[in-house]
């Protein structure tokens, strides 16, 4: 079939035999359409007959969900949720006593009293 490139500076002489940099090497070529060792979706795997055993919903799995998906979940959202707090500036002023008492609002307070 001639030559075929392989990759950089190799090539196939003639069936099996290939060289790279003056040294040559047994290669074993398949066909494109060679069957490979892909798994048929009615075979069944180890893990898949283990669980059929010992039961696909039994205590073991509902601990597990629940401490993993419920109560690991909590701790998780609490740690970045945390920084959503801490960054948050809130509206503050300082007291001060008789405020109470005159009869001014909110806005008309502060723009009485905070620096500009």
């Amino acid at each position: 079939m001639g030559v075929h490139l392989l990759g950089a500076g190799a090539r196939l002489l003639n069936g099996n035999l290939a060289e790279y940099d003056g040294h040559q090497v047994q290669v074993q070529i398949t066909p494109a359409d060679a069957p490979c060792d892909v798994m048929e979706e009615n075979e069944e795997t180890l893990f898949d007959s283990l669980m059929r055993e010992v039961g696909m919903n039994g205590f073991f799995q509902k601990r597990f969900n629940v401490l993993f998906n419920l109560v690991l979940v909590v701790f998780a959202t609490m740690s970045n949720l945390n920084l959503v707090f801490a960054m948050a500036v809130p509206g503050h002023w300082c007291y001060v006593p008789g405020r109470e008492l005159t009869n001014y609002t909110q806005s008309q307070w502060k723009q009485l009293t905070l620096p500009r």
